[in-house]
């Protein structure tokens, strides 16, 4: 839902269930760019299609690197999700070929610091023995040009490499030109700004150590943050058959001069995508349980389940999972975040729930990501109610007594989108008043990470409260019996082809034709929908009438085969999955959009029974209509709804827990077989 252009949360009583977490976008990135520097193939297994990734694959395919990207799906629990295998054909051996061509290579890494300053180093490596070679420019978009990457150009300049600033000294863009390595006993390089600039050189070094007798050590000043990512690093290129020796603190030597095919590599779910959801098990009482992440995660941010129960959460730990539940009291603390750099981002909106003050240490690295993280959680803070003092490197939160409705600004940040969504969780201070709104101006920033966030927030949400769903075919009865069922359960109801409907109706006044997939999507997702006293509100419109029009329901049906339709629209239908209880009626209420329903319902009744029906149901509002084409139409929409890829009706049928045909039965004793059913589930 969105007001004004701002995509919308809602308060949420509650969140459980169990994530499937995405492939982590760190050992995605670094596995990419290692597997093409191999001379075999490599299969990366989840790889994370996102916008970084896509990023990191589009420069190595202008150095000639085939890809192959290949989807299976995970299984039943989780049927929206698939797994990605990414096969890579390594060209170790043919880079030489490939930068032979004296032509100027260009390379775009949009904000993708991952990518800057891991693929620099090894351009670098590579492009020394081309000298044929005209230049290669390096830029990105206007923030990226504002991240510093001085302390890696310096570096890579004491060992021979000719690297231009071709705008402002210390940021890109840059341009490298062909150069003679020359030797060094000791590479030397900063991490203060960035522990990727260690990353970059430990890639690189295989590379570079054909330019050196002995084996090459790299001295640090000291990892005083993200050193949890360098350990990360060490961890991939030992996959790789690259061996990283700590010979003392913070100087590592490298003495392998290839990179050795896996053939298969795993990639682990993201740690640092499974902070929002160990921090909404814990706001949302939970229980939730990440999966791809555990005790033998090789990424540091999973510390953070530690931290979060230090505040007062449960935590139960396996091999691969993570599982966290919250209680009613939580507390602040006083914790350095140097591990946890981008994990400890949630942190602070935790804190707006917890007794007493939180304060953050070792955070001056949030100020060079995608925006300055400290500046942009202040001000979200601010705008919540909350009281911040910061510095540098530190930040210290008082909660308020009550949250407010707000419009936070993301600056394009993913992790500011994902990190402000947990302000949604109800506060204390909504006990009187739960018309409380976030609103995020920019949302599509988290595909740079996590695509499907918002749509898997919305299911553990969801998840969390007794939901019945009520799948059938036009004019089965399940508006009907769908209202009644609610009304004595004291649930809220969703009618779910309202959404289609209000999108058909929008649509057809812009003037958007049924088959113009890129424009419905774009006013699916900025549709305003409310429902007052049964009645539906779009932008302030009651269009409660307009929407039943017939002509209305068949182009609903029409548009709502697109995947990327029904996408935007699934996030709003499980927004109304709320305490105490929701009644959904649909056709594909209990396959799609409540997968772990409490209760799941089939409707059907023969097809002239349905026909005449509607043709009642329109004459009575005097609309005009002739049965016998009632008849044919319901067939066709019959057909369509059956067969269709996405959201099938045949699907909704397949899964339901009790089928009722209502062509002999009426209102009254339908319903009083739902209710009879979910009663006897509920003394289970």
């Amino acid at each position: 839902m969105s007001e004004n252009n701002f995509f919308s949360l809602n308060v949420r009583d509650y969140a459980s269930g169990s994530i499937l977490l995405p492939g982590s976008k760190s050992i995605s990135n670094r596995a990419i760019l290692l597997s093409a520097l191999c001379d075999e193939k490599v299969e990366i297994i989840n790889f994370l299609e996102s916008e970084d990734t896509e990023i990191m694959v589009g420069c190595l395919k202008a150095l000639g690197v085939n890809f192959q990207k290949k989807n299976n799906l995970k299984s039943s629990q989780y049927p929206e999700s698939q797994l990605l295998t990414l096969n890579v054909e390594g060209i170790g051996k043919k880079f030489n070929s490939v930068l032979s061509n004296p032509k100027e290579l260009k390379f775009f890494v949009g904000n993708s610091g991952l990518t800057i300053r891991t693929i620099l180093p090894v351009l670098v490596a590579m492009f020394s023995e081309n000298l044929n070679c005209s230049s290669i420019e390096i830029d990105g978009v206007d923030r990226m040009r504002q991240r510093p990457i001085g302390d890696l150009v310096d570096c890579l300049k004491k060992i021979g490499a000719r690297i231009t600033y071709l705008k402002n000294e210390g940021y890109a863009p840059l341009l490298i030109r062909p150069s003679k390595i020359v030797p060094i006993d000791e590479i030397e390089i900063s991490t203060h700004d960035s522990s990727q600039f260690l990353t970059g050189m430990l890639q690189a070094a295989p590379l570079l150590r054909k330019f050196w007798s002995n084996p090459i050590l790299i001295k640090t000043g000291g990892i005083k943050s993200s050193r949890s990512y360098v350990d990360l690093t060490i961890n991939i290129l030992k996959k790789f058959g690259v061996l990283i020796e700590e010979i003392e603190k913070d100087i590592f030597k490298i003495n392998s001069d290839k990179y050795i095919s896996p053939k298969k590599i795993t990639v682990e779910g993201d740690a640092s995508s499974a902070s929002y959801f160990l921090a909404a098990g814990m706001l949302g009482k939970g229980p939730i349980c990440t999966h791809g992440v555990g005790e033998k995660s090789i990424q540091g941010d999973i510390k953070l389940a530690r931290v979060l129960k230090s505040m007062g959460a449960k935590v139960k730990f396996t091999n691969h999972s993570i599982e966290i539940s919250g209680n009613n009291k939580l507390i602040g603390i006083n914790v350095d975040c140097g591990d946890i750099p981008d994990a400890a981002m949630v942190l602070p909106i935790c804190a707006l729930y917890a007794e007493g003050p939180t304060v953050l240490r070792n955070i001056g690295s949030w100020r060079v990501k995608e925006t300055d993280r400290i500046n942009a959680i202040r001000e979200g803070i601010i705008q919540l109610g909350g009281v911040v003092s910061y510095g540098d490197d530190w930040m210290e939160i008082n909660p308020p007594k009550k949250l407010l409705s707000t419009k936070i600004k993301t600056f394009n940040d993913h992790r500011i989108a994902m990190s402000f969504s947990l302000a949604s969780f109800f506060h204390p201070g909504d006990a009187t008043d739960r018309s409380r709104k976030i609103f995020f101006d920019n949302p599509k920033c988290v595909e740079k990470t996590y695509p499907d966030f918002f749509d898997d927030l919305a299911r553990v949400c969801s998840q969390a409260v007794k939901v019945i769903t009520i799948d059938g075919p036009t004019a089965s009865g399940k508006g009907t019996i769908s209202n009644r069922v609610a009304e004595l359960l004291g649930f809220r109801v969703l009618d779910s082809g309202c959404f289609y409907r209000v999108l058909a109706l929008v649509s057809a006044r812009l003037k958007i034709l049924e088959n113009d997939e890129s424009n419905l999507t774009k006013c699916a997702e900025n549709l305003n929908i409310r429902f007052i006293n049964g009645r539906v509100i779009c932008d302030e419109e009651d269009i409660s009438d307009m929407i039943r029009q017939e002509y209305i329901g068949i182009r609903a049906s029409k548009i709502s085969v697109f995947k990327s339709v029904r996408k935007v629209l699934l996030r709003s239908q499980r927004d109304f999955a709320r305490s105490p209880g929701l009644v959904a009626d649909g056709r594909d209420m209990g396959s799609i959009v409540f997968p772990n329903a409490f209760l799941k319902v089939f409707l059907s009744a023969d097809v002239r029974v349905r026909a005449e029906r509607r043709h009642k149901q329109l004459i009575q509002k005097e609309i005009p209509c002739k049965l016998n084409d009632l008849l044919q139409e319901i067939k066709k929409r019959d057909q369509r709804d059956n067969i269709r890829k996405v959201g099938s009706l045949s699907l909704a049928k397949k899964v339901c827990s009790i089928h009722i045909d209502t062509s002999l039965k009426s209102i009254k004793e339908v319903v009083q077989i739902i209710i009879d059913e979910f009663n006897s589930k509920s003394a289970l």
